[in-house]
């Protein structure tokens, strides 16, 4: 026989076997899974499973634990692994038992796993439901309270849920007339499964309620059934009243008056009333309070009814200004009810308004406080009497202003005569280092003196106004824009002095300030960069730019000082005017006031100038030398011209002694091109080979 045909059957034979080992995996499949549906306890369940292989099978059984509606999980009990091998092709019952507890009902499922030994694991669902038990609610039906009139009752409705499903129930509340009655679960309400639940009635008994039993009642319908819950309350006869306490402001040296009310909340009238106990309050110099009551007896309230007693408080001329406490008590059979009278005394010295020139402040503002006082005593003069006001941070700490002080603003003293008043001004500045939205308390302090004691003193404190700090995220303030002279005539030179803040909330990038003129020739740009911090150097910057103007025409011109942000979107701008007039003669003088400090003085063919500021700067000319010195309060560079009259700025630039000009740079530039392409030509060449 071939050798080839030999290999090829034994070949073929391999195949046959190694076919055959594998068709004879255990395989099992579940036919079928039931349990017997209950309400609670233990119920019993069974798995049908047929041997699908070739092969006797042992099989064991997992569960996966059932699930239901509310979370609850069952346990599956007295079930185990298939020992006795199941034949090929036959069917076997497993029986097993789940404990459903007192359980939702509802349908709750799991799976469970039926594993072969040596096989592949099978598995199906299981199901198991809890039937609805059939119990219903169970309710509170009687409550029972005394009480008295002028009360409030609560009644404690207990309701169970025997069922084992969630009850959906409607619950009103009924009769109670005439009595505010509220339960706090009305309308439609769900009672849980197996849960106890209050629902709270409330009864507001009113005064002046009669004695009597009064009656109410909670319905709940949970379908198909109803339950009722009777109510009563039974209110007592009472003697009651209510005195709320008053208060009396009164002068020194006068008198003021008030009513007490007197409310009869029983259930029974009141005669024979009286007001006892009337005392004097002294201060601490001994100074006193009297009370007087109308009627003080023979008082009579019906029941519901009220009834009214005039209070009369007399304070000392001198007595202290402050607020005092009486206790007075009313009486009468069962009734012994004390009530206060809080008296005010008031300062003859009252800061009658405030007024303040706005509500929001942006950094540097101008705040001005107007506080009018008066004098509202009628025979007692006031002297010394002085304001003080305050700017309050949100701690309550005083605001400082741009230099580190308090900021603390203090009147003069004045005489206010009786019933008179007084106005007071103050002025100042918003400061730099406040943020946006900052509330800000304006605090007014009144002090003065009895003009014939000088030993009382009247103090009034009022901090009943805040202002609004409104710092702009992006702002930019030109808070200096000026002239050295603004009118010029033989000399024709001057300064332009600009400062520029950062009053935003932001650091400015790349700020540009352009001061032009186009009849003028003017055309200045700096560019730099700002900090919103007042301590940081680039707060504020200044500039200083030296104008000649010789050749102008005569005339009054607006020079444009413009501040541009970083986007060029938005733009701060000031015009400064100033005015060319002709040179009367060559031998006339000329004497200018401008905004900037400093002094200068000139000389030159002739004539004479003098120019005066305000914080010392100097200027002097000697033949053909002119020298401008910054001198106190000025920011200004010391400048040297070579003539009396300064050159006009112009922006030049000599480029006669730059050597990458020359004509034997760009020989040398042209060479080392050539040189650079003949390199790469033969790199080229090189790697082509």
């Amino acid at each position: 026989m071939n050798k080839k045909l030999i290999l090829g059957i034994f070949l073929m034979v391999a195949m046959l076997i190694a076919s055959s080992s594998v068709l004879a995996v255990p395989s099992v499949t579940i036919n079928n899974t039931y349990v017997q549906p209950g309400v609670s306890g233990i119920v019993a369940g069974q798995i049908n499973i047929t041997n699908t292989g070739a092969e006797d099978a042992s099989v064991s059984l997992q569960f996966a634990n059932l699930a239901g509606p509310t979370g609850t999980n069952f346990q599956v009990s007295n079930i185990s692994s298939i020992t006795n091998p199941i034949g090929p092709g036959a069917l076997r019952t497993v029986n097993f038992n789940i404990n459903l507890g007192n359980s939702y009902a509802g349908t709750y499922t799991g799976i469970v796993y039926a594993i072969p030994n040596g096989g592949v694991s099978v598995s199906a669902p299981i199901t198991a439901e809890v039937l609805y038990n059939g119990l219903g609610l169970n309710v509170t039906s009687f409550l029972y309270n005394t009480t008295q009139t002028d009360s409030i009752v609560n009644q404690v409705i207990t309701v169970q849920n025997l069922g084992n499903r969630d009850s959906v129930a409607s619950i009103t509340p009924s009769d109670y007339a005439r009595f505010t009655f509220t339960v706090d679960k009305t309308g439609s309400y769900i009672f849980p499964a197996f849960s106890t639940t209050n629902v709270m009635s409330t009864v507001v008994i009113p005064a002046g309620t009669p004695s009597n039993t009064y009656s109410g009642k909670v319905i709940i319908t949970a379908d198909p059934k109803t339950y009722q819950t009777t109510l009563q309350t039974f209110v007592q006869s009472t003697t009651k009243v209510s005195v709320p306490a008053i208060t009396i402001s009164v002068d020194p040296g006068s008198s003021a008056s008030g009513s007490v009310v007197i409310s009869n909340t029983g259930n029974t009238n009141l005669n024979g009333l009286s007001i006892s106990n009337l005392p004097v309050i002294s201060d601490s110099n001994g100074n006193t309070i009297n009370f007087t009551a109308t009627p003080n007896s023979s008082i009579s309230v019906d029941m519901g009814s009220t009834a009214s007693v005039g209070i009369l408080a007399r304070a000392s001329p001198k007595m202290l200004s402050g607020d005092y406490t009486a206790t007075l008590t009313l009486k009468g059979g069962s009734i012994n009810t004390p009530f206060n009278v809080n008296v005010h005394v008031n300062d003859l010295l009252t800061i009658s308004s405030i007024d303040i020139n706005k509500d929001e402040f942006k950094p540097g503002d101008d705040i001005k406080i107007t506080v009018e006082v008066e004098n509202i005593a009628e025979d007692i003069d006031l002297k010394s009497v002085q304001i003080k006001a305050y700017l309050l941070d949100n701690s309550g700490n005083k605001l400082q202003d741009d230099n580190g002080d308090s900021i603390e603003l203090e009147s003069d003293t004045y005489t206010v005569s009786a019933g008179n008043t007084k106005k007071f001004t103050f002025d100042t500045v918003m400061p730099y280092d406040v943020s946006d939205g900052d509330d800000i308390t304006v605090k007014i302090v009144a002090t003065g003196k009895n003009a014939d004691d000088s030993s009382q003193k009247f103090t009034v404190t009022d901090v009943s106004n805040t202002i609004t700090v409104n710092r702009e995220d992006d702002k930019l303030q030109i808070y200096q824009a000026a002239l050295d002279s603004d009118t010029l005539s033989c000399s024709r030179s001057t300064y332009l002095n600009v400062g520029v803040r950062d009053i935003g909330n932001s650091d400015e990038d790349s700020v540009e300030l352009a001061v032009t003129n186009t009849e003028l020739g003017i055309d200045n740009h700096d560019i730099f960069d700002m900090n919103s911090n007042p301590d940081d150097d680039n707060f504020e910057v200044q500039k200083s730019y030296l104008l000649d103007l010789e050749d102008a025409k005569k005339g009054t011109y607006n020079i444009k000082v413009t501040v541009y942000y970083s986007d060029n979107k938005k733009s701060e701008q000031m015009i400064v005017p100033v005015t060319i007039t002709d040179c009367s003669t060559s031998s006339s003088s000329s004497t200018s006031t401008g905004s900037a400090s400093g002094t200068s003085t000139g000389a030159s063919s002739g004539t004479a100038s003098t120019g005066t500021g305000s914080a010392g700067t100097t200027g002097s000319a000697t033949g053909s030398t002119f020298t401008y010195t910054g001198g106190t309060g000025s920011s200004l560079p010391a400048v040297t011209a070579s003539s009396a009259v300064a050159p006009k700025i112009v922006n030049t630039k000599d480029n006669s002694g730059n050597w990458t000009d020359n004509i034997g740079f760009l020989v040398l530039v042209g060479i080392a091109n050539i040189l650079l392409i003949a390199v790469i030509v033969v790199a080229i060449m090189y790697v082509r080979k």
